[in-house]
C-alpha cells in the first residue's frame, strides 16, 4: 500500500518534511489501482478482437481536431473519440481564454520547463518508470523527449481547442497509447501488488503537477512573475487538460497551494535515487542537447547541463548527480532571466512573441520529422522483455 510506503521514506536532505494528510494517504491508496477506465475499456476490447493494428493504421493520418474521424473505426472507438473532442461543460471559457493567451506569450519558458521536469523529473519515480521501461518508444529518451515536445506544441498553439490544432487528437491518442501499455503489462507478469495498475492515476497526478506547477515554480527564473489571477486561470486551464486526459475531476487540485502540496508529497515520498535514474537522466540530457544543437551536441552538453540544473533546481539536480560548473552555473543564473526579460519586453528580432514561438516550434517539429520520420502516438502492440524474468515480448508487427 502507498500508506505503508509513506511511513518508510526519509525526508530529502535540505528539505523540510512534507506531512501527508490522512486525505492525501487515502487518495493515493485509491489511485494506485486506477487507470483510465473509459479508454481502458475501449482498448481492451480492441485487443480482445484483434483490432489494434487496424485501428492504429486508420488513426495514423488523423492529425487535427477538426478533421473527420476515419471511416471504418469500431463504434466504441468512434464514441470514445467523439466524446473526447468536446471541452468539458464546466470549463470557464473566459478563464481558459486568458490562460491560453498567457501560455502562448510564455510558451517557450513554460514549454522548456515542462519538458525538462517531465523528461528528467520522471526518472526518479519508479512507479512510473517500471512501466515506461517496458514500453517500446516510451523508454527511448530522445524519442520520448520528441513526443513530449510534440504534445507541448499543441498546448501552446494559438487556439488549442480549435479545428486546426492537434492538441485534442494527441490527448486522445496518448490515452489510448497508455491503455495499450497497461493491457500488455497486466498480461505479462506485472507486479500489481508492488506498483498498482501500470501508468495509474498517481502517475498522471505526478505528471500533471509537473506541468502545472512548472509555471509557479520556475517562471520566475525566466524573469516572469504571475499575478494571482494568472495563477488561478492557469490552474483552471490545466484542470481542463487533466480531465481531457482521463483524470477524475475530484483528484485535480482546486488551489495553487493544494497543487504545490500534493506535488511535494508525491516527490518526497514516491521518488527514489538510483544509479539507473542517474543514467536515464544523462540520456535525457543527451537527447535535449541533440535537439537543441544537433551535431554540436557534445560541445553544447556542459551548457545544457548548467541550464537544466538552473531550471530543475540544485536539490533535484544533485539527486541525479548532474555535474556542477561554478562558472557556467553562475552565468546561466544571470543570462537566462536577462535574455527572457528582453524577449518578453521588446520581442525577439522584432517579431511578436507568438511569431517567435511559432518559429521555434516549427524547428522542433522539423527536427522530429528529420530524426524520426512521422512521429505518431500509436497504441503499443508489444513490450520490451522484462530483464528480471526474461519473458519473451509479444511478437512485434511490421511498422508502417
Amino acid at each position: 500500500m502507498v500508506t505503508e510506503r509513506f511511513l518508510k521514506v526519509m525526508t530529502p536532505v535540505g528539505a523540510g518534511p512534507v506531512v501527508p494528510t490522512p486525505a492525501d494517504l487515502a487518495l493515493l491508496d485509491r489511485l494506485m489501482n486506477v487507470g483510465d477506465p473509459d479508454s481502458d475499456a475501449v482498448v481492451g476490447d480492441l485487443f480482445a478482437h484483434g483490432q489494434v493494428e487496424r485501428v492504429n493504421e486508420l488513426l495514423h493520418d488523423w492529425k487535427v481536431n477538426g478533421q473527420p474521424l476515419p471511416d471504418g473505426l469500431p463504434d466504441k472507438v468512434v464514441s470514445f473519440l467523439t466524446a473526447g473532442l468536446v471541452v468539458p461543460a464546466w470549463a470557464d471559457r473566459a478563464a481558459v481564454s486568458r490562460a491560453q493567451r498567457f501560455e502562448r506569450e510564455h510558451a517557450i519558458e513554460e514549454g522548456i520547463t515542462a519538458a525538462l521536469h517531465t523528461t528528467i523529473g520522471r526518472v526518479r519515480m519508479p512507479m512510473e518508470m517500471s512501466a515506461i521501461d517496458r514500453a517500446v518508444d516510451l523508454n527511448d529518451a530522445e524519442l520520448f523527449a520528441g513526443k513530449a515536445a510534440q504534445l507541448l506544441v499543441g498546448f501552446y498553439q494559438a487556439e488549442p481547442f480549435g479545428p486546426s490544432s492537434n492538441l485534442l487528437v494527441d490527448l486522445l491518442k496518448t490515452r489510448m497509447m497508455h491503455s495499450a501499455v497497461r493491457h500488455l503489462l497486466q498480461a505479462d507478469h506485472w507486479d500489481q501488488g508492488r506498483w498498482g495498475t501500470p501508468i495509474n492515476q498517481i502517475t498522471f497526478l505526478q505528471n500533471w503537477t509537473m506541468f502545472t506547477n512548472a509555471a509557479y515554480d520556475t517562471l520566475p527564473k525566466f524573469g516572469t512573475t504571475m499575478t494571482p489571477q494568472e495563477q488561478a486561470d492557469h490552474l483552471h486551464l490545466w484542470r481542463v487538460y487533466g480531465a481531457m486526459l482521463g483524470m477524475p475531476l475530484d483528484i485535480l487540485p482546486t488551489t495553487v497551494a493544494d497543487s504545490l502540496h500534493i506535488a511535494a508529497v508525491l516527490k518526497q515520498h514516491l521518488s527514489e535515487d538510483s544509479a539507473k535514474a542517474d543514467a536515464q537522466s544523462q540520456q535525457a540530457i543527451d537527447a535535449v542537447a541533440k535537439i537543441v544543437s544537433g551535431p554540436a551536441a557534445p560541445a553544447a552538453r556542459p551548457f545544457v547541463t548548467a541550464f537544466v540544473r538552473y531550471v530543475i533546481g540544485d536539490e533535484e539536480a544533485d539527486h541525479i548527480h548532474l555535474a556542477r560548473d561554478p562558472f557556467l552555473d553562475s552565468s546561466v543564473k544571470v543570462a537566462v532571466p536577462a535574455a527572457f526579460t528582453t524577449i518578453n519586453t521588446v520581442g525577439a528580432s522584432g517579431l511578436p512573441r507568438g511569431g517567435f514561438n511559432d518559429i521555434l516550434f516549427t524547428l522542433v517539429q522539423r527536427w522530429l520529422e528529420r530524426e524520426h520520420g512521422d512521429v505518431d502516438l500509436p497504441m503499443n502492440t508489444r513490450l520490451i522483455p522484462a530483464p528480471s524474468t526474461g519473458h519473451p515480448a509479444t511478437p512485434a508487427p511490421a511498422r508502417t
